[in-house]
């Protein structure tokens, strides 16, 4: 996602999902498979541990990551620009931590919109700018 690969990250985030409904929605720490025109589901490897905590939080970082979600609290910023698959449905996310309270984020299509920001904490749409523009800008405050 970070450099524009959206529909490779839709699809390995797509198909990392399709594999947790195989093994009762709990990521295993590695699996093993072959093409689906030779077999349908993931093949458990034996070893693996399951559930993993990393992978456990894979689902997380996979969902976040195609809602391009990032907050920078120390910058009054919070920043989403979805590109969820057309495959998903509607998202609604309640109780998501942001500056100390809670918010709640609903994404139709690739429309979000979000309740509960503390006072202080912008909403933006599009991707948040880059560490040395944000610094930049403080910057430039500073100085008026």
């Amino acid at each position: 996602m970070r450099y524009g690969f959206i529909e490779e990250a839709q699809r390995i985030a797509t198909d990392l999902l399709e594999a947790a409904d195989c093994t009762d929605g709990r990521l295993p720490e590695l699996f093993c498979g072959f093409s689906r025109d030779q077999i349908i589901e993931p093949l458990p490897y034996p070893t693996a541990c399951s559930p993993q905590a990393w992978a456990a939080t894979t689902p997380i970082l996979l969902i976040t990551s195609l809602m391009r979600y990032d907050v920078h609290v120390s910058r009054g910023g919070f920043w989403m620009d979805p590109v969820l698959p057309e495959s998903y449905s509607d998202l609604h996310i309640t109780n998501a931590p942001v500056g100390g309270d809670r918010i709640a984020i609903d994404i139709s299509g690739s429309e979000p919109s979000v309740q509960g920001l503390p006072q202080g904490i912008a909403f933006h749409r599009g991707h948040r700018p880059w560490l040395t523009e944000l610094l930049e800008q403080a910057g430039r405050q500073s100085q008026a």
